[in-house]
């Protein structure tokens, strides 16, 4: 089955505004941040504005990549790969970070983004099961279209 080069486009154009996003930020040392303990105080016990922050900016940023691989791999993928391919793209994110000092190492990224992930091929899954048909490319495209303009708005110095 032929697939939607719109769609490979635009998660190519999606993966290039992530780019941006990470290298426009300035040096932060390569800190390395391995507590996961501390962001789930902040959300649940402190309430903390900037926590919260983090926590839906990781998740939305990365509802794109599991999406994409439901559309991508259709009937051929499932939970458990959505979750070793998403935490190897942010692996490799966070690494990238730590080499060039343009963020942080953070264990918390990693979980929040495979969440982002896993919530994103939830929706392609649950679309594609409501209409009992194939994914409609339009509709994928809104979602993705509307994440991305996320994007562009600046969330903060993190």
């Amino acid at each position: 089955m032929k697939k939607s080069w719109k769609v490979h486009f635009l998660f190519l154009v999606y993966a290039l505004g992530l780019s941006i996003i990470f290298f426009r930020r300035g040096s932060y040392g390569g800190n390395i941040n391995f507590d996961f303990r501390s962001i789930f105080i902040d959300l649940f016990l402190e309430f903390s504005y900037n926590a919260w922050k983090e926590f839906f900016k990781n998740i939305l940023l990365f509802i794109p990549v599991g999406m994409y691989l439901g559309f991508v791999y259709k009937k051929n993928i499932f939970i458990c790969k959505v979750l070793l391919y998403s935490i190897s793209i942010s692996l490799f994110i966070e690494s990238i970070q730590l080499i060039t000092q343009r963020g942080i190492f953070d264990i918390n990224d990693i979980i929040f983004n495979a969440m982002g992930a896993l919530l994103g091929f939830c929706i392609y899954r649950n679309i594609n099961s409501i209409k009992q048909k194939q994914f409609n490319e339009k509709k994928y495209l809104i979602i993705f279209i509307s994440i991305f303009l996320f994007m562009l708005f600046p969330i903060g110095k993190n």
